[in-house]
């Protein structure tokens, strides 16, 4: 089925005629995907409020972690990490600037994402100095590290 070039889009040629990775029956439905993320997101926040987290719990919850030395290549490694959590932090401070926020979405989210993963690896980093080169060990290592072992505050301890 061809797409009506009067109401011709990306996502509509995806549907009529498939992409590499998917047939078009396979290509996921746009109406879900970002009301979803929105609503994970906003369920977040939803439970920080309701548990009433902030940098005062985080203080209290963290009071008998303690900082300690380590090499200079460790401690690199650390702090390029949280310079790359700062950058999309900053980022994302941009964003909200922006009058429709539907536009920069998909943006934010891999913002989003990217601040949580170089945080994740800074922790993993200064943790037992290890740096993993994907995604999935930096997730398995990180949940290994800091939820199993109760260093990590609910809700963010959780993990499907």
């Amino acid at each position: 089925m061809a797409a009506d070039p009067k109401t011709a889009s990306l996502y509509s040629r995806m549907q009529s005629y498939g992409t590499l990775t998917e047939a078009p029956r396979d290509v996921p439905d746009a109406r879900f995907a970002l009301p979803a993320t929105v609503h994970w997101m906003r369920a977040l926040a939803i439970l920080t409020v309701d548990q009433e987290l902030d940098f005062a719990a985080g203080r209290k919850f963290y009071a008998n972690v303690h900082a300690r030395g380590m090499p200079d290549r460790q401690l690199n490694t650390v702090c390029e990490q949280l310079l790359f959590v700062l950058n999309q932090i900053a980022a994302l401070q941009a964003l909200t600037a922006t009058t429709n926020k539907a536009d920069v979405a998909r943006t934010a989210i891999v913002a989003w994402y990217y601040g949580v993963y170089s945080a994740a690896s800074a922790m993993t980093a200064a943790m037992d100095a290890s740096f993993q080169d994907n995604h999935a060990e930096t997730a398995r290592k990180w949940q290994e590290r800091f939820p199993a072992n109760n260093l990590a505050m609910h809700p963010f301890a959780d993990c499907l």
